[in-house]
This record gives C-alpha cells, structure tokens and sequence, in this order.
C-alpha cells in the first residue's frame, strides 16, 4: 500500500491535445508520467456538464442527481462527504489546494485552501493573505484589484511559505515583457499564478507531510476557452485576425508546456512510496454552436455595484462575483431575493430582457445573457428609463471560443510504475472510491445510493 497520494487537478486539459503535444515532444514529463501510469479515460455523467459540477462528482463519488450543485459557489450545500473527509475518518491527515466547489472540510486532518469562487469555506486564518491576493487576481475583472497593503501581506506570506527563486524570476521576466512586447502577453499571467500556488504548495507537502494531496490549477482552461480559435483557425468559419493569430496562436500550447514542469516538479517531490494522479474530470472542444452569428461573445458589469444602484438593488445585499462574467447576489431574506430577481429581470434591449436570474432560496446567480455583439450606441431600459448600454457594460469579445467535453484523463502512477491502457471508460462518480481502494483499501462506497457504471471507450 502506498503511504502518500498527490492528485493533480488540471481543470480540462484535453486527451486529445495532451497527445499531439507529446507526440510533438513537447511535454516530456507528462509522457514520463503516461509511461509509468494507469492509464483510463473518465467521462461524466451529470446533466450540466460544467467543471464546478464535474469536481463534485469526482470528489464526493454521487453524481448531480444525488449532490444536487449547478452552479459555482454552491459546494458548501454538498451533504455527501468527500474523498478527503473518508480518509481522514481513517486517520489519515490531507491538503486540498484550491480544488473546485468544495464544501467544508467534515474532520479534523484536512488542511482546505478553497478555490477562488468559493466565499462560503472558510480560509484558515494562517492562509489569509494568500487567499486574499489570489481571489483578487483571479476575480480582477471585478474591480477588486489587489491593494498595496493586500500585495505586501502577500508577499511577507510568500516568503516564509516556499517562494522559489526560479518563480521570482518568471514573475520578474512576465512584468519586463508586458513592458516591451509589441504583443499581447497580459495572458501568461494566468501561468504565473500557477507557479506561485505550486510554491506554497510544494512548501505544504513536503513541512505537514500529508497522506493525501489535492492540488487545483485552472489556467489552461481558461487558455482553451479564450485561444483554441487561434491555435485551430481552420476549424472555425470566423477567422481570428493576423495580429491576434500572431498573439495567441501558441497560448494554448504554452499552458500545457508550463504545467508539464508541474508534472515533473510533482513526480520528483513523489517519493518512492506516492501514487501520482493526474485528472482532468472533463475536457474542451472547439465552439462551432455560434458560428453563424459571427462567434459567441460575452459581455459583463463594468461595477457590480453600480449597475445594483441603478436597479435599485439594496446595498445590503452582497455581490459574489465567480467565473467570466456571472455573479452571485445574496440578499436578506427570500422576499428580498425574489424583489432583486425581477429588478435584474426588468433591464431590457429592444423590449427583451438582457439579463439572466435565477434564484435559489435568498441567493441570485445572475449574467448578461447577450452573446452576439452590440453596437456602441446601443440603449437599454429599466422601467421606462434609458441609458447607453456600454456605459454599465463592458465588452469582452470572443472568449468562449471553446466548450466543454464530457471524456477526461485519469492517469495513476503507482510506486510500482506499471503501465497499462485501459479501453472502457470509467464514469466520474467512481473516481474516488477507485484512488480511496488504492490508499485504503478495502473501502467501502462513499454513498449508499451511489451506482458503479462502466462503458466502452469509443
């Protein structure tokens, strides 16, 4: 039995393009690991196929049906116990870095940093800092930029948890080309927010010597969505421009290049006696659904609270602002909810509704639902009043370039490095409790109304 698991949580990484770009020899520590792995396809089988759904079910081994999430920022409802909060009931002590919609951890022994989305798990107070600076970041479209004071408790808390000088050098290096590129080069930054959570993190396994090791990293999928339009023009019927082609044709290909130094930092932190997991729980595929409208575009608040004002919307109520473009808006009490939902409601263009809003109990998860784009003097109303709709909106453009695939990859390193490709698929809720028969076996399923289904690669 192995002593230790790291997982690797690589939101969305594609099966597909993980082996053209080892094939291409780009990522030779994630053909190491292929090598030396189990290797299995997953595939979900939950009716919103969303990642914020998909880590759920790969968490807690029950699919939507039975956890009931849909959206992000709900995982603190989640009832049924996930992977780490099995093991810990074993003894077992674990790390959750960053993993998607989590809900608090249920026992004693489990370390949680929750992702950025997430304001309903609790931050350990030590962690405070860091997650402050990083939702910041992460959320910057917001208007919660970092402060001075929020980057210089960051920074002293990077200091004493594992900074490394290589990522000093990476951060240094981003800053001087943002400077003098002729090019783009502002979305690397979602790569160098990795190097900084893989420090802390490194820093974590190796002082509290975990059993079980989660770590969470987002930035190419954020990469595929934006750029696979650029990185396959030939796919889509709206051409990317020269200069864009020029910009971003390899973004895509650079995030798999920066997390194969993932891979391989992992793989030598791994002692001889760590199972290594690589998980993707879904994948991406080119977005061909909107095409004959010239391409799906997305737009969002310029400030959140200042578009609440407009309608009208209590400033008591808080604002939860999550992935893109969509919020959460949490009000006193249902009534109230129910009041701020037609209020949302009752923005028009044209006489139609632009926004979407939908409640559930005092809470509204809510987001301009144009998707073709608008022109500079467009106006919109609420309740008979006009104003310019870029005003309050900004426009984002084509960022949805991509759109999720059900197929994962699931690739397990024992210690004993067998390697082994197996052709049926392996749904999402059986995850867990297959890693948790690797770490404890035998264990027994995570939920009496969980179901094991198995089908056949195709």
């Amino acid at each position: 039995m192995p002593d230790r698991m790291l997982i690797l949580e690589f939101n969305e990484l594609s099966p597909r393009l993980l082996a053209r770009f080892m094939d291409e020899g780009r990522l030779p520590n994630f053909s190491r690991l292929y090598r030396e792995a189990e290797v299995l396809t997953t595939t979900a089988e939950d009716e919103h196929l969303e990642p914020w759904v998909q880590w759920i079910t790969f968490h807690c081994g029950v699919p939507e049906s039975l956890h009931g999430v849909q959206d992000l920022d709900q995982g603190h409802t989640v009832r049924h116990p996930a992977m780490w909060d099995v093991a810990a009931k074993r003894g077992l002590s674990s790390i959750v870095f960053g993993a998607m919609n989590t809900a608090p951890p249920r026992a004693e022994g489990v370390l949680m940093i929750p992702d950025p989305w997430s304001t309903h798990v609790p931050v350990p107070a030590e962690f405070v800092p860091y997650q402050q600076f990083i939702r910041s970041q992460v959320l910057g479209h917001t208007g919660k930029a970092g402060r001075a004071g929020e980057l210089a408790s960051f920074l002293a808390f990077m200091a004493s948890h594992g900074l490394s000088t290589e990522t000093v050098r990476q951060l240094c290096r981003q800053l001087v080309s943002e400077r003098t590129s002729a090019r783009d080069v502002r979305w690397r930054r979602a790569s160098c927010l990795d190097d900084l959570q893989w420090d802390v993190f490194r820093h974590l396994w190796s002082t509290r010597r975990p059993d079980l090791a989660v770590f969470f990293s987002n930035s190419t999928a954020f990469l595929q969505h934006r750029y696979w339009r650029h990185m396959e023009p030939e796919a889509y019927e709206v051409k990317p421009s020269a200069a864009s082609l020029e910009a971003y044709r390899d973004a895509i290909r650079y995030g798999y290049e920066k997390m194969d130094r993932l891979v391989g930092d992992a793989l030598e932190i791994g002692a001889e006696r760590t199972t290594v997991v690589l998980a993707t729980a879904l994948s991406q595929q080119p977005n061909l659904r909107y095409e004959k409208i010239g391409g799906k575009f997305v737009y969002r608040p310029r400030d959140f609270r200042t578009l609440l004002d407009l309608l009208g919307i209590p400033k008591e109520t808080t604002v939860e602002p999550v992935m893109t473009h969509q919020a959460w808006l949490t009000c006193r009490d249902e009534a109230q909810a129910a009041q701020c939902a037609n209020a949302l409601l009752a923005l028009e263009m044209n006489g139609q509704p632009i926004m979407s809003a939908s409640r559930v109990a005092n809470r509204i998860y809510f987001d301009c639902k144009l998707i073709s784009e608008v022109p500079e003097e467009s106006v919109m109303s609420f309740r008979g009043k006009a104003m310019p709709f870029q005003r309050y909106f900004a426009f984002l453009g084509q960022v949805v370039n991509a759109r999720h695939h059900p197929d994962g990859a699931l690739w397990i390193r024992s210690p004993r490095r067998e390697h082994a490709v197996r052709r049926q698929k392996i749904e999402l809720s059986q995850v867990s409790r297959l890693l948790l028969e690797r770490l404890l076996p035998p264990v027994a399923s995570l939920h009496p109304d969980s179901e094991s289904h198995v089908t056949t690669a195709t």
